[in-house]
């Protein structure tokens, strides 16, 4: 989510994105915004608390005309700890979550929300 200084208006619907209220992600190729709310599928994949963490290209940008969405290692981590602290707070410790414990276990049991479908869970269950 990015919170807007100036007005921008959505690529699909042509209404503005309210200015610091309004969720929109920003294709990665023609830098136009996109609500949420008028995105083809309806939601990002996903659906966990904060999952905004995406690399959008539009359905009109895009080679398959469907709206593309990848997300690299990083952006999983951030989103993985923004999650844990607004839906499970009480399992940090001062902030902190354990790796093994919290965050890899996270990650294990919700691969195919956050990975597409064609990054591997490896056997030992510890990342792509």
């Amino acid at each position: 989510m990015e919170f807007f200084t100036e007005e921008k208006t959505c690529k699909y619907c042509t209404q503005s994105l309210e200015i610091c209220a309004d969720e929109g992600l920003e294709c990665m190729q023609c830098n136009n915004y996109v609500h949420i709310r008028c995105l083809k599928r309806g939601s990002v994949p996903g659906g966990l608390k904060g999952d905004l963490f995406f690399t959008f290209i539009c359905g009109e940008c895009s080679s398959s005309g469907s709206e593309f969405f990848s997300r690299n290692k990083l952006q999983i981590i951030v989103l993985v700890l923004y999650h844990l602290q607004a839906k499970s707070p009480g399992l940090a410790r001062k902030g902190f979550f354990h790796w093994r414990n919290h965050v890899a276990t996270f990650i294990d049991r919700n691969w195919e929300v956050l990975f597409p479908c064609d990054v591997k869970k490896r056997r030992n269950g510890r990342g792509p």
